[in-house]
């Protein structure tokens, strides 16, 4: 599918670079984005990317004093009326940046708030993106395509589902850490909102499937370090290269508590951060004690369960060679 230009005159701050490295959250997710925003301005080189956080659902009393904290950090946070992106749910806001961000950025690069990033981000930026291109990384379930375990043949029939032949079934992608150019991003995000419209119930993973259906010929994978799926940690992939971006994708998160694989590492920097910033408080939400314990023994079930699965000859071949072609 051929891109189309884009233009937009909705201004939403000044600007220092061409790069937004942006994030879009409401309150639920506010604490866990600032956190990786700060950690993102801090691997981000002086001049690259301006780092930017799109909130909405936020009353009119909270927004200076998050701005505010969010400066002292390096952070941009502007905030948005939900009625901009049609009152959907906050996972689609990331398919109107077109809408939402000044004309001015050419190069975006949009990431999940339940990441964190412990390297530099430059290469990402600079990496030469052809025209017409999207850069994502691998999702774990391309990993799982065409293996004969029950959950990856449950994978594999759910990907055909969805209308995916099996080329870029294989190859899918997980939208938490995406980059675009601003002249294909109109056509992106129009094509998107068009194909949720038109498919959102039977797409489990919602936009993502949307993305991998409408543009799974034109991603330009990405390495997996970029956007690593931090239950890797129980097995230990040596040939992916050290994790520049930590993607928690489900339940439990690092900022519920220091849950195995990551423990009090991942977990302290939530802590830290509202320990600096008291006012932030009221964006944490604490699991209750029978979560937590239920919690503890799911993740040293899952290890051993999925051992079986993941630390197979056929799915590291499959990460080694996703590694090797990777377009950065």
């Amino acid at each position: 599918m051929s891109f189309a230009d884009t233009d937009s005159d909705h201004s939403i701050g000044a600007l220092m670079s061409d790069c937004c490295f942006c994030y879009t959250t409401d309150k639920y997710y506010f604490l866990p984005t600032l956190l990786s925003a700060a950690q993102a301005r801090k691997n981000i080189s002086t001049g690259k990317a301006d780092v930017l956080i799109i909130g909405f659902d936020f009353q009119n009393n909270e927004e200076s004093m998050l701005r505010e904290v969010a400066k002292n950090l390096g952070v941009s946070v502007q905030f948005h009326d939900r009625r901009e992106i049609r009152d959907l749910p906050i996972y689609m806001a990331r398919h109107f940046l077109d809408q939402l961000l000044s004309n001015t950025y050419t190069n975006i690069i949009h990431i999940d708030g339940d990441t964190q990033i412990y390297a530099s981000i430059d290469p990402l930026i600079q990496a030469p993106l052809p025209s017409g291109r999207i850069f994502a990384a691998p999702d774990p379930m391309a990993l799982l395509f065409g293996e004969p375990d029950r959950l990856s043949l449950k994978t594999t029939a759910y990907l055909h589902s969805i209308g995916l032949p099996s080329n870029i079934a294989g190859r899918y992608i997980n939208s938490g850490v995406f980059r675009v150019a601003r002249s294909d991003l109109k056509a992106i995000d129009l094509e998107i909102q068009k194909q949720c419209e038109k498919n959102l119930p039977k797409y489990f993973f919602t936009e993502q499937d949307a993305m991998n259906v409408a543009f799974g010929d034109s991603i330009s994978l990405i390495s997996m370090k970029w956007n690593y799926p931090a239950f890797f940690e129980f097995f230990e992939y040596d040939f992916i290269e050290s994790e520049h971006i930590k993607h928690f994708m489900s339940n439990p998160r690092p900022w519920h508590g220091p849950f195995m694989p990551w423990g009090k590492a991942a977990h302290s920097p939530y802590v830290d951060m509202i320990s600096a910033h008291p006012q932030l408080r009221n964006y944490y939400r604490p699991m209750s004690k029978r979560t937590v314990a239920r919690y503890i023994v799911q993740q040293r079930v899952k290890k051993f369960m999925d051992s079986r699965i993941w630390k197979t000859k056929s799915i590291a071949r499959k990460i080694r060679e996703f590694e090797k072609h990777a377009a950065v």
